[in-house]
């Protein structure tokens, strides 16, 4: 500290300079939680998630803002500090460390807070994922029941088999058109030899929509899970992390104001 002095930079320019990045810290985080909560809506998971986040993810501006105002306050008090220090400056320490603590106590309540919530969201995920499915499997149903009336269809009327022969024997008709004709043409003789062959075709097709609908579902749910995961630990951990740094520091500056006024006391008397 003699050389810092003897430099330029006295203990109370050290001091005020603590004090003013970390009152400007403390205010920035205050002002970003409040526009926050401008419009809370708790009963939502999902705003309540994304709250809780967006609160962790700036914690470390607070726990900063509150150490360096924390050491430029002790800093700046005098080894032999007048009476009006002394009323002045350990109740400006109070409120900074009793900020510390009640941070420290609201991160802490976050962490059950945001876990509690992502499971929640969890679970809502998974129900509409699941909604989602069995809308996909009804109108796979629809389509294949469609299908099977318009062959019935198709194979008790003679007029249209009589059509699909001219437009195989037409000129005018594309080859990949042809070759669709073709398979449905195909497709036609087989149903008429064999009944069997349509419910067999659909039976087929069905199995075949069903695997691709439950395969997105999984895919679709593991991916959401895996980053609801993510996000729920993440948050949970440093929501814990912050908790035990704000609390740390209010248990460490209290033991130091509290060593303070022992010296205070003893060089008074």
């Amino acid at each position: 500290m003699m050389k810092l002095a003897s430099r330029g930079a006295s203990p109370s320019t050290i001091a005020q300079t603590l004090k003013i990045a970390g009152v400007v810290l403390i205010v920035l985080f205050l002002i970003d939680c409040i526009s926050f909560t401008l419009s809370p809506n708790l009963l939502n998971s999902r705003w309540l998630t994304n709250w809780i986040t967006q609160i962790v993810d700036r914690g470390v501006i607070s726990m900063v803002g509150i150490a360096l105002l924390s050491m430029g306050l002790w800093i700046g008090n005098s080894p032999k500090p007048t009476q009006s220090r002394k009323r002045s400056r350990p109740s400006l320490i109070t409120m900074t460390l009793l900020l510390s603590g009640l941070l420290g106590i609201v991160f802490l309540l976050f962490a059950p807070l945001h876990f509690n919530a992502s499971r929640l969201i969890n679970a809502e995920v998974s129900k509409q994922i699941n909604k989602e499915a069995l809308r996909a499997e009804s109108n796979l149903n629809s389509q294949l029941e469609q299908q099977r009336s318009q062959v019935n269809a198709l194979l008790s009327n003679d007029e249209q088999l009589k059509q699909l022969e001219q437009q195989l024997q037409g000129d005018e008709v594309t080859e990949a058109l042809r070759a669709q004709l073709q398979q449905v043409k195909e497709n036609i003789q087989q149903a008429r030899a064999n009944p069997a062959f349509v419910e067999q075709r659909i039976e087929g097709l069905r199995d075949q929509g069903l695997s691709q609908i439950r395969q997105t579902q999984l895919q679709t749910k593991s991916q959401i899970v895996a980053e609801i995961r993510k996000s729920q630990f993440r948050v949970t951990v440093s929501s814990l992390l912050l908790s035990l740094g704000h609390l740390g520091i209010c248990w460490s500056g209290a033991s130091v104001t509290r060593k303070n006024a022992q010296t205070v006391a003893v060089s008074i008397r």
